[in-house]
């Protein structure tokens, strides 16, 4: 082995690995943002009335219940980010985050 040559190789060993290291951090810190993001776009339920009348609905959810008016052609956004059920008259749904709601005829249910 010609002189210095242990050296240069052992310089090298370190550039390579020093490289792998930052790829590995990138793609640990891209796979980390795909997650927060992903994480960030989950929305509440939404409540659509296709009716032409208002209705009385109460939300239940682990820390009480809530009585609100829909009003008749709205969309209300965002209503419990964590789930939640909800009452019509004598209609139950159980809706999770990032379900629709519709209400039609007087009827409530998921809008699949």
């Amino acid at each position: 082995m010609p002189p210095g040559a242990f050296s240069r190789l052992s310089a090298l060993t370190v550039r390579a690995s020093s490289k792998m290291e930052n790829t590995m951090r990138y793609a640990f810190l891209a796979v980390a943002l795909v997650a927060l993001l992903s994480h960030g776009n989950a929305q509440a339920i939404q409540i659509v009335n296709e009716d032409d009348k208002s209705y009385t609905l109460t939300i239940i959810t682990p820390s009480g219940e809530n009585i609100i008016e829909v009003a008749a052609s709205v969309v209300l956004e965002d209503v419990c980010p964590e789930g939640c059920t909800l009452v019509l008259d004598d209609q139950e749904v159980i809706a999770e985050a990032d379900d629709s709601v519709l209400i039609q005829k007087g009827r409530i249910g998921l809008d699949n």
